[in-house]
């Protein structure tokens, strides 16, 4: 008779709350980012901190598949939005097109972003997660 190996489920408020720390955090780094930027700079931070509060808020209250899935593709957006513009750390040191020193790597904004950069990719994973989670309960 063989055991049949053992799945780590995480239960209970751990996975949102945790996933919603990610975002708030993501939204702090942004503003944070905002109050060194210029105008438009700060328009956009500002509108992302939003999103990522947004996200926080979803997560945290009504920790259903929309809100998991929303986490993912906001997540997956931010992480795609850094390798394009070449922020923080997927930057391969160089001021790339579309980046500002501001956001450069060995500044200040620029370990913000990479702080919030890899926040995104543990939101990916933890969406994932628990969407794939919720697809493994529903068979």
């Amino acid at each position: 008779m063989t055991a049949e190996p053992r799945q780590v489920v995480v239960r209970g408020p751990a996975l949102p709350a945790i996933a919603a720390a990610c975002a708030v955090l993501s939204a702090v780094l942004h503003v944070l980012t905002a109050w060194s930027s210029d105008a438009s700079g700060a328009v956009v931070m500002t509108v992302l901190a939003l999103a990522c509060a947004g996200c926080a808020a979803d997560v945290w209250r009504r920790p259903e598949q929309r809100a998991w899935t929303m986490m993912l593709v906001f997540s997956a957006a931010m992480v795609l939005a850094h390798a394009v513009f070449g922020h923080g750390a997927a930057s391969s040191g160089a001021v790339a097109v579309g980046q500002h020193a501001h956001t450069a790597p060995g500044t200040p904004g620029g370990l913000f972003m990479s702080v919030a950069l890899w926040l995104a990719v543990a939101e990916m994973v933890l969406a994932s997660a628990a969407l794939l989670g919720r697809r493994g309960r529903n068979r």
